[in-house]
């Protein structure tokens, strides 16, 4: 269904697009006729003219848009994965971090947190370490996955991870060794995701 603020979005690269093309068709057409050169040009014109026209739509709409309220209020509860990818970072600084958040999620009266390692470490000492370290946090819901073999890097590590445990959970949140993330915005991550079923991503 077309929204007013999607025909807006679509209509107005469009139209200025065609105005563009109008003018400068008028303008190079002074001998009947345009070349191949002036074709091309005006073609040009006029795709730059809707690109640019694109976020100045997108702000018209953000102009009469009523912004929700963050952190909305969460209608129902969600069972939330925290993602973590690593591949041959330090396993003390990368998953510690991510355990003290698991932590301090335990107790969360909306959500249930869980944290699901994948690694891709290439060092049998470092795999070790990792898989230690959540093994210590297992009361809380941790998880290590190791793939022997780094297929398609860090997106292939996450969509086999999709693939054999996706459908467990309502929502993820995904992290790189080096992300930061605070309890209170995972909390509100989660319950914008729970507060509208339309998201499907949201980005911080």
């Amino acid at each position: 269904v077309l929204t007013a603020a999607r025909k807006l979005l679509i209509g107005l690269p469009l139209l200025l697009s065609a105005v563009v093309a109008t003018i400068l068709v008028a303008a190079f057409q002074d001998d009947g006729q345009l070349t191949a050169l002036e074709t091309s040009l005006i073609s040009l014109m006029a795709l730059l003219a809707g690109w640019e026209a694109i976020p100045n739509a997108n702000a018209i709409i953000g102009l009469f848009t009523t912004q929700k309220p963050w952190p909305p209020k969460a209608a129902i509860g969600l069972k939330v994965a925290i993602v973590l990818t690593i591949r041959d970072e330090d396993a003390g600084d990368t998953i510690t971090g991510k355990i003290s958040l698991l932590r301090s999620l335990h107790n969360a009266p909306r959500h249930n947190f869980v944290l699901h390692v994948l690694s891709d470490s290439t060092s049998s000492p470092q795999v070790a370490e990792e898989r230690r370290l959540v093994n210590s946090a297992s009361s809380l819901s941790a998880y290590h996955h190791h793939r022997p073999e780094n297929l398609d890097f860090k997106s292939g590590n996450i969509r086999t991870w999709i693939r054999e445990y996706g459908a467990d959970f309502d929502a993820f949140i995904l992290l790189d060794a080096d992300s930061e993330l605070h309890e209170d915005t995972a909390l509100g991550l989660a319950d914008a995701l729970a507060a509208d079923s339309e998201s499907a991503l949201i980005q911080t």
